[in-house]
């Protein structure tokens, strides 16, 4: 397993570039879907058989036209 690791063992920079790119892809999926999760941290991330899952959406922001925006 890929991200697999004993308690306490760091992963490598190979590893951290391959899940920061998944949580980036996720995020952007999102974004095309006009949701803003608003609560991203590390407790919201779980990696599942290597892929990584972002979670609680409880806080999230669903646009429902292109006329609503943050600026």
């Amino acid at each position: 397993n890929q991200f697999k690791k004993e308690k306490g063992e760091p992963f490598t920079e190979l590893e951290l570039w391959k899940i920061f790119i998944q949580i980036a892809q996720g995020v952007s999926h999102l974004n095309k879907n006009r949701i803003i999760h608003i609560d991203l941290q590390p407790c919201n991330i779980f990696i599942i058989d290597e892929v990584i899952k972002i979670a609680d959406f409880g806080t999230s922001i669903i646009f429902d036209n292109l006329e609503s925006s943050i600026t």
